[in-house]
C-alpha cells in the first residue's frame, strides 16, 4: 500500500535546498519579483504558498491598472520560468544539478502546461464555490496534473487520468501535506518575507519528492 510521509518530505526538501541554495534562492527570488508585479492583488497560487500549481486566475492579463500587453508578457514569462522551476526540482530531486539554461528550454510545453493548469483551477474553483468539500476533493485529486504535463509529458486528459490514479488511497495524507505546506509559507512570509526565499523552495521540494514517491 502506497504512503507518504509529511516530515520525511519537508526534511527531504530541507536537505535538498541547503545543496542546492545558490542555485534556489536566486530563481526563487526572480519568481516572487514577478508574483509582485502581479496587479490583480492576489498573490496565492505558487508565489503565495509554495503550491507549483499555477492560480486559476494566474496574472490580471486584462487592463486593470492599463496594464495591458505589459501584463500578458508578464504573465507568459512567469508561466514559463514556472515550467522550468519544476524541470529545475525534478532534475535536483533526480540528484542532478540544476543548470540556468533548463528555465528555458521548454518551449513546447507552455500551451499544455497553461490548458492543464487552467482547467484544474477552475475544476477546483468550481468545486469550492458550491460545496467546498467537492473543490478540496478535486484540488488534491488532481494535484500532480500540471507537473505529469511536464515530467511525463502526458496530454491534458491522461495527466488527469495519471494523478487521479497516483493520489488514490492518500488523499487524507495529501490534505495534511497541504495544509503544512500553507502554514510553512505563511510563516516564511512572517519573517520579514526573506523567509519566503526558504520556504518556498523547501516547499515545492517537498512537493516533488511527494509527487516522485506516489509516481513510482
Amino acid at each position: 500500500m502506497k504512503t507518504i510521509s509529511i516530515k520525511g518530505a519537508f526534511k527531504r526538501g530541507w536537505e535538498l535546498f541547503k545543496a542546492n541554495q545558490k542555485f534556489l534562492i536566486p530563481v526563487t527570488l526572480l519568481l516572487l519579483v514577478l508574483g509582485s508585479l502581479d496587479n490583480s492583488g492576489d498573490h496565492q497560487g505558487f508565489y503565495g504558498y509554495g503550491h507549483a500549481g499555477f492560480h486559476s486566475r494566474g496574472f490580471d492579463v486584462g487592463m486593470h491598472h492599463g496594464g495591458g500587453m505589459f501584463s500578458i508578457l508578464l504573465f507568459v514569462l512567469a508561466l514559463f520560468l514556472q515550467i522550468g522551476f519544476m524541470k529545475s526540482l525534478l532534475k535536483i530531486e533526480e540528484g542532478q544539478e540544476p543548470r540556468w539554461k533548463d528555465l528555458v528550454d521548454h518551449a513546447d510545453l507552455l500551451i499544455r502546461f497553461f490548458v492543464a493548469n487552467l482547467l484544474y483551477g477552475i475544476l477546483v474553483g468550481v468545486g469550492l464555490v458550491l460545496l467546498v468539500i467537492p473543490g478540496v476533493y478535486f484540488m488534491v485529486k488532481y494535484l500532480f496534473v500540471p507537473l505529469l504535463t511536464i515530467d511525463k509529458k502526458l496530454g491534458i486528459k491522461e495527466a488527469f487520468k495519471e494523478s487521479a490514479r497516483m493520489t488514490e488511497g492518500v488523499k487524507w495524507k495529501l490534505i495534511g501535506f497541504l495544509l503544512v505546506l500553507v502554514l510553512a509559507n505563511i510563516l516564511g512570509a512572517v519573517v520579514f518575507v526573506v523567509g519566503l526565499l526558504v520556504s518556498v523552495p523547501v516547499s515545492a521540494l517537498a512537493y516533488i519528492h511527494v509527487y516522485k514517491k506516489l509516481r513510482d
